[in-house]
């Protein structure tokens, strides 16, 4: 060992052992000393090593919903975070905050972990939640690693940090619990499904369908109830939907969804969605049967202008809709008599086709009107048409649609003064607007208007106007008020040189089944 003694003018010096002394014996001390320390290093490397790759080699990617908390070393302050859901057949899939994303990833040898073909659809956000956007997907197809982290892993290029992602809720825990603890009271056994709403109340029952921004749910005490979208913050479903999207894909799954991130759990796997991706929710696989919904309405009607007694009306109307396209059918029929005469015998076919463009522009490929009406001097009347309409409004309390579009009516009547044709043929500009609105829970207002605006003459112009209240009697059946005027403008007299009244009036009481 060494000493240190004090010289004269202050300086240190140092004495050495007689062993020390001896400077092949202290350089083969110094090897020794740097040799233990290097092996000890490279222990400690090799070992820390190894317990990262055995952390790595324990997590389960394919499962837990991915969180990205952090975005390039800083934390992510967009809402919602980018998220990332690994299947367990080898994709992708997830938002990256404002589209949604789909892809492969190939992990290998525990820590190496690498994505492809990623894609996205193409919603325009923010310039900040697409700045984030853009720096997540990049940072995605960089990655080449991942290593564990306290709070979840981080994704690396090489040895860099590109993002950092928490394990988010896993859908499989979001099961239903008692009042005093998050999520909806009581057991999803049995087939129960519940809804909480953002007031904080639950609702115990049947989740029966999504269209766009309107919930219809069956609750146990409640009965039917259409629930605005926006108002809805929980839903736990038991049973399969058939979930049809705005970019028109088909997904199919249980449905667990809190706030604006809606997770589908199949067979396949998970699927990570938001509120935005979503436009119609129908329960079961995808069959004709889910697509469909239809009234049948019979009424008592008090008619006054070309004819006045009581008559019989009878409508059915389907309408088929899923993310692609609208069939909307109805049909029909009054029939009245007095005496045992004949004095109302009038049909009315009228059918739109639409395809979405968007989730509210649609274009009606094909509308058709057949009419026909003895009384009215009409043998049939056929008018087809094409337009486009504009949803302005479509929430649980208020839808309304608006149109424009241009046709050709051809006319055949039953009889004609002499030397007069026997047919009248325009074209017509097709303008037509709805609005159905709740009044009340139990009261519902819908209003139509259609008209025919004659392009060679605006005095041939033809219209309908019907107004009606809907009262919920109980379950699909109604009771209704409706109100119906149909003005011809320019009504042909017949043999005897009578011209039928323009203006037709009806009203209506009835009961009307939906399904």
């Amino acid at each position: 060992m060494a000493t240190d003694r004090t010289i004269p003018g202050g300086a240190r010096t140092t004495a050495q052992t007689p062993f020390l002394r001896s400077s092949g014996a202290f350089r083969a001390l110094g090897a020794l000393v740097i040799g233990a320390a290097l092996l000890a290093t490279a222990s400690c490397k090799t070992t820390g090593e190894d317990g990262l790759e055995k952390a790595a080699a324990k997590v389960r990617l394919v499962g837990p919903i991915w969180t990205c908390v952090q975005l390039g070393g800083k934390k992510i302050e967009i809402d919602p975070e980018p998220t990332v859901l690994f299947g367990a057949d080898g994709r992708v899939s997830g938002s990256s905050g404002v589209n949604r994303y789909f892809g492969k990833f190939l992990r290998s040898e525990n820590s190496k972990l690498s994505f492809s073909e990623v894609s996205s659809t193409r919603r325009a956000g923010s310039p900040e939640q697409m700045a984030v956007e853009v720096e997540f997907l990049k940072g995605l197809e960089g990655t080449t690693g991942f290593q564990v982290t306290g709070q979840g892993i981080q994704l690396l290029t090489g040895d860099k940090v590109v993002m950092e992602l928490s394990a988010a809720t896993d859908p499989d825990s979001w099961i239903p619990q008692p009042p005093d603890l998050e999520g909806p009271p009581g057991s999803m056994d049995g087939g129960v499904e519940w809804l909480k709403l953002t007031s904080g109340e639950w609702l115990k029952g049947e989740f029966k369908v999504l269209n766009r921004d309107s919930v219809e749910f069956e609750s146990d005490e409640l009965d039917n109830l259409n629930i605005d979208w926006e108002d809805v913050a929980e839903l736990y479903t038991t049973r399969q939907f058939t979930l049809l999207l705005e970019n028109r894909e088909t997904l199919i799954g249980a449905l667990r969804v809190n706030g604006d991130r809606i997770v589908l759990l199949s067979a396949g796997g998970q699927e990570v969605l938001t509120r935005a991706d979503i436009q119609r929710m129908v329960p079961g696989e995808p069959s004709e049967r889910n697509y469909w919904s239809g009234n049948v309405d019979i009424s008592a009607t008090a008619r006054e202008g070309n004819t006045d007694q009581v008559d019989v009306t009878s409508r059915i109307g389907a309408l088929r809709r899923s993310a692609h396209s609208r069939l909307d059918l109805n049909f029909e029929s009054i029939y009245g008599s007095q005496n045992r005469e004949r004095v109302t015998n009038n049909q009315r076919f009228t059918g739109n086709f639409d395809a979405y463009i968007s989730s509210r522009l649609f274009w009606t490929i094909l509308g058709i009107e057949v009419f026909a009406d003895e009384f009215q001097n009409i043998d049939r009347r056929t008018a087809p048409f094409t337009a486009l309409g504009y949803t302005l409004y479509d929430r649980a309390s208020l839808e309304s649609n608006v149109s424009l579009g241009i046709g050709y009516r051809e006319t055949f009547f039953n009889s004609v003064e002499v030397g007069e044709s026997d047919s009248d043929s325009t074209a017509f500009l097709q303008v037509s607007a709805d609005i159905d609105a709740d009044v009340t829970k139990k009261i519902e207002f819908i209003a139509t208007y259609s008209a025919q605006i004659g392009l060679d003459d605006i005095e041939n112009t033809n219209q309908n106007v019907s107004a009606e209240l809907d009262f919920d009697f109980m379950d699909d059946f109604d009771v209704f008020v409706r109100v119906t005027l149909s003005r011809i403008g320019q009504p042909a007299a017949n043999e005897d040189s009578e011209f039928p009244e323009k203006n037709d009036y009806r009203y209506d009481f009835g009961w009307r089944w939906s399904w």
